[in-house]
C-alpha cells in the first residue's frame, strides 16, 4: 500500500491559473493539472492507494474558503484526506480549527514563507497549542522556498524550537526537515520529537545524505510524500526505494505510519459546530 501524505490540489475554477502561476514562478513542470479529478487519475496510473491533500491559507481573508474546499474534498473523496489551514492574523482561527476538527479534518498545513512569519514566531504558538489539544497534525513547510529565496522562514533551528515548546504536537516537517538545508535537518531534526516527510527531496538531496537522515530518525515518525504536482508519487517512491531499506521499514513509511496518524486524529478533541459563521 502507498499513501502520499503530501500533495496539493485546487478547486477546478482556480487550478489552471494557480498551477500556471506557480510553475512560472518556480520553474517547475507540474505532473498533473492541479484538480482533484486530475490527481485521482494520477493516483490510478501510479498505483497510489490514498493521499493527504494539503491546503494553504496565504492570507486571513481566504482562510474560510480554503477550508470549505478541504471539507468538501474530505466528505466527497473516500481515498483522500484533506488538511485545512489557518492564518495567524485571522481573528477566528481558533473557531476555524474547531470547525475543521468537527468536519473530520485530521490536520492543517502552515507555510511560513507564504504568510511571512517565522516558524517559531510567538504568533503561531496559539495555533500549535490548539492543534495539539484537538489532536490535529500540523504539516510545516521546512527549509528554502522559491517564494522567499533570500529569507528562510522555517529553518531546522526554528523548527527545533517549535518541537521544544510544543511537545505533544504531531508536527510534520516537510521535505525531510529542511529543503536545501539538508545538513541542518540531519544535525538538528533527525531523531527529534517530530515527523519528517519525504516530499520533494529525491532528485535534490544526495542519496547517502537522505539515507543518513532516514536511518537516524524514528522509523515510526517517517511519512512518504511526493509534493505533487511538483514531483510525482512514482518518482518520489523510486527515490525512496533506491535506498534499499527493508520491506517492513518501507511498509511503515509508505502507509503504516500514515494510517496510524490519521486514525489517531479521530480520537482526540471536542465536539464542535461544523458551520462556519460568515460575516454579514
Amino acid at each position: 500500500m502507498l499513501i502520499d501524505f503530501h500533495a496539493h490540489c485546487f478547486p477546478d475554477a482556480l487550478a489552471g491559473r494557480a498551477i500556471a502561476a506557480l510553475a512560472e514562478r518556480s520553474g517547475l513542470a507540474p505532473c498533473f493539472e492541479g484538480t482533484v479529478s486530475g490527481f485521482k487519475a494520477l493516483m490510478e496510473r501510479e498505483r497510489v492507494d490514498g493521499a493527504v491533500l494539503l491546503n494553504i491559507a496565504t492570507n486571513e481573508r481566504q482562510q474560510g474558503r480554503v477550508n470549505d474546499f478541504a471539507i468538501a474534498v474530505q466528505l466527497g473523496e473516500p481515498k483522500l484526506h484533506a488538511f485545512g489551514s489557518v492564518h495567524p492574523k485571522a481573528p477566528d482561527f481558533e473557531a476555524e480549527l474547531l470547525r475543521l476538527k468537527g468536519a473530520g479534518i485530521r490536520g492543517v498545513k502552515l507555510h511560513p514563507d507564504y504568510i511571512a512569519t517565522f516558524a517559531d514566531a510567538p504568533e503561531l504558538d496559539p495555533i500549535y497549542e490548539q492543534a495539539a489539544a484537538l489532536g490535529l497534525c500540523v504539516v510545516l513547510h521546512a527549509g528554502w522556498d522559491f517564494v522567499s529565496p533570500n529569507l528562510i522562514y522555517a529553518t531546522p533551528e526554528r523548527i527545533l524550537n517549535v518541537t521544544k515548546r510544543h511537545k505533544t504536537l504531531n508536527l510534520i516537517a516537510a521535505h525531510l526537515g529542511g529543503f536545501r538545508q539538508w545538513a541542518g535537518a540531519e544535525a538538528l531534526l533527525a531523531g527529534q520529537n517530530l515527523y519528517l516527510d519525504t516530499s520533494f527531496a529525491f532528485g535534490e538531496i544526495e542519496p547517502e545524505q537522505a539515507r543518513r537522515i532516514l536511518q537516524k530518525h524514528d522509523e515510526n515518525r517517517l511519512l512518504f510524500g511526493s509534493d505533487a504536482p511538483w514531483l510525482s508519487p512514482k518518482k518520489s517512491f523510486e527515490g525512496l526505494d533506491s535506498l534499499h531499506f527493508p520491506g517492513a521499514w518501507m511498509e511503515k513509511v509508505c502507509s503504516g505510519n500514515a494510517l496510524r496518524l490519521l486514525e489517531e486524529g479521530t480520537k482526540k478533541g471536542t465536539r464542535c459546530i461544523l458551520k462556519r459563521e460568515r460575516s454579514s
